[in-house]
């Protein structure tokens, strides 16, 4: 009998350990990877204040789309370091990179620059032009980000500027 409860032990102690050992190495791949706060794809549902046309909230003729990729720049390249994203606007679209620490990642909130922006011209009505400009401007002026259920806040503290992302589908429809 006690050679039985000696066996049932070992092996229950056998599958624990294996068990925990998956979970320790599940997790610590997820801590490994923290840029997967913000990788994937955002949509905007409010700009603060809204100077582009006197509301809080994008027209609904306008979007904007924000995509963040975990390909990382080179350290070699000669152009400065960052992970990669892009977007879409009503008209164009828009491409760079985004330099954040992997403390602000895992902390899902902190600083963040947007660097080596890029966009196309294409014509466009006036209104949409102005909030096109005004959001990518925004968008370079921005300093400070957070991750919360699901909403991505992007804050210019030095302008007092903000743009709100939900998390989800295009809204651009591109």
């Amino acid at each position: 009998m006690t050679r039985l409860l000696k066996s049932h032990f070992l092996y229950a102690r056998t599958v624990l350990v294996l068990l925990g050992s998956l979970l320790f190495w599940g997790c610590s791949d997820a801590s490994d990877d923290p840029a997967l706060s913000l990788q994937g794809s955002w949509m905007l549902s409010q700009v603060e204040p809204a100077a582009y046309n006197n509301f809080a909230a994008p027209d609904l003729s306008m979007c904007a789309d924000l995509f963040f990729t975990k390909e990382e720049e080179p350290a070699a390249s000669d152009r400065m370091w960052g992970y990669k994203m892009s977007g879409d606007l009503t008209e164009n679209s828009y491409q760079g990179n985004y330099q954040v620490t992997q403390e602000a990642l895992y902390n899902q909130g902190g600083e963040i620059d947007f660097v080596n922006l890029g966009y196309t011209e294409v014509a466009a009505a006036p209104h949409v032009k102005q909030f096109e400009s005004y959001y990518l401007q925004t968008l370079q002026d921005v300093d400070r980000f957070e991750v919360k259920n699901d909403i991505l806040t992007l804050w210019s503290s030095e302008k007092n500027l903000k743009l709100v992302f939900v998390r989800g589908a295009s809204s651009c429809g591109k």
